[in-house]
């Protein structure tokens, strides 16, 4: 059975699980992406209610995302799934390459 969310998707919804009430511009920095592109992502997963925003307690001005009870749901679904997802991605390199590809990835990324 497929996840109704694109890779994006699933990722915004990692991060906001791991960095629950974080404003849509410090997510957006985050990602290095512009607001009107996190907006976009942002959409679908709002009107299908995995995510919601509130006005933080901090800050008025500011827009606080959390994820909802649907939400957290399907992120555990697909942290579950990520091991499998991840071997079948790697399944046509040697050990040696998955290592490299994994190193590289790690460093593009910092």
């Amino acid at each position: 059975m497929g996840i109704a969310v694109t890779p994006m998707q699933g990722g915004l919804l990692l991060l906001l699980s791991d960095n629950p009430g974080i404003s849509q511009k410090e997510l957006a920095a985050l990602l290095s992406i512009e607001p009107p592109t996190l907006v976009q992502t942002l959409s679908p997963l709002l009107l299908a209610s995995y995510v919601e925003r509130n006005r933080s307690t901090v800050d008025g001005r500011a827009v606080t995302l959390h994820l909802t009870s649907e939400g957290q749901a399907l992120t555990d679904t697909i942290k579950a799934r990520l091991p499998e997802h991840e071997a079948d991605v790697l399944a046509n390199l040697t050990p040696q390459e998955r290592q490299q590809l994994l190193s590289l990835i790690d460093r593009a990324v910092v």
